[in-house]
């Protein structure tokens, strides 16, 4: 169980720095003020929200190594709510990622059909939500 343990917080912690990397590539590529400012509030949400689950995951024990060991006299929040919580956190964030260029390239003057083409590519990027899920940390 330790091992599940440390999976969680590696998990939470790189799923929450590719979040902030694709969000850097957007502020690279897009350089409109109000977009930007949407950016990086969207970095700040994310940072939260990773700080809350890294938060959740560590101390969801009481102490911390009845987690893994029940031997241990203790008490653990239900496993079942944090992962349930983690879940639609790291989905709305995955939504907000994806949704937040659709406006800037609404405005880029490009035909219709090349427009759906670049929707279509920043939307390819959001498939790994639907592998996301099929992580064995968060079936059991």
């Amino acid at each position: 169980m330790a091992t599940v343990w440390w999976n969680v917080l590696i998990y939470n912690l790189t799923l929450g720095l590719l979040k902030i990397t694709i969000l850097i590539f957007y502020l690279r590529l897009f350089p409109y003020k109000q977009f930007r400012q949407w950016t990086w509030a969207t970095m700040v949400f994310i940072f939260a929200v990773v700080s809350i689950l890294l938060g959740l995951a560590v101390f969801q024990c009481k102490p911390i190594a009845h987690f893994w060991n029940k031997d241990i006299a203790g008490k653990c929040i239900s496993y079942d709510g944090v992962v349930f919580s983690a879940a639609s956190l790291i989905i709305f964030t995955d939504i907000l990622i994806v949704c937040l260029p659709i406006p800037v390239i609404r405005k880029l003057n490009l035909t219709s059909r090349r427009k759906l083409g670049v929707l279509l590519m920043f939307a390819l990027g959001s498939l790994y939500v639907l592998v996301l899920y099929e992580d064995p940390i968060y079936a059991s």
